[in-house]
């Protein structure tokens, strides 16, 4: 199955790529959602996948992680407690509690499980907080 488009399938349903690709070639057709025409904008709000190659930062715990993301994503304006008090919700919501203090890992160093991971990737590209 190497080669068969199964990624770039993916991309197009996901809305991760252009519609004009950089050497020219053009995607043509509709994607239909409930038998409505798809909007790209909500569509990327309400659905995700993770790439293989998706990467986190192994050296931090899970704690650590999503209160970076928590520091990009969310508006300055809100406080560094409110962030955290957020982030706390957020890991007791989704069960993280037991892996709260794991680090990522990765191929070298064990971490937190492939699920998790997925997981916590999810959470700071949907801007979940």
């Amino acid at each position: 199955m190497i080669g068969s488009g199964k990624t770039s399938l993916l991309n197009i349903l996901a809305a991760r790529c252009p519609f004009v690709t950089p050497n020219g070639a053009k995607l043509t057709g509709s994607i239909k959602v409930n038998g409505e025409e798809r909007n790209d904008d909500l569509f990327r709000k309400i659905s995700a996948y993770c790439l293989q190659d998706d990467n986190l930062f192994a050296h931090l715990t899970v704690l650590e992680t999503l209160t970076l993301g928590s520091h990009f994503y969310l508006p300055s304006t809100m406080s560094d407690e409110a962030k955290s008090n957020l982030v706390d919700a957020v890991i007791s919501e989704l069960g993280l509690n037991k892996t709260r203090d794991t680090i990522i890992g990765d191929d070298k160093v064990r971490g937190v499980s492939g699920g998790i991971k997925s997981v916590i990737f999810l959470i700071i590209i949907n801007h979940y907080y």
